[in-house]
């Protein structure tokens, strides 16, 4: 049951970053930064994000401060 949570939070975060990703572009941006606020599983699903966002060959960055702070380019 935990694991189905978990690819849940995944899946809700990817269809926001897809969804950001495509207005950037539509922008004609090459990157954006957001600020991950992820609740107690946050490394698991920041992880498999990261891993996802680098597997579709974006460049990625994760600057650990007061809050996550995630940087994608293409």
């Amino acid at each position: 049951m935990e694991e189905f949570n978990l690819l849940e939070k995944f899946e809700c975060h990817k269809k926001k970053i897809i969804e950001n990703i495509d207005a950037a572009k539509d922008m004609e941006l090459n990157k954006i930064t957001a600020i991950l606020i992820i609740d107690d599983d946050s490394e698991e699903v920041q992880r498999k994000l990261i891993n996802w966002l680098i597997i579709e060959g974006y460049k990625v960055s994760l600057r650990r401060e007061e809050y996550n702070i995630l940087s994608i380019e293409w």
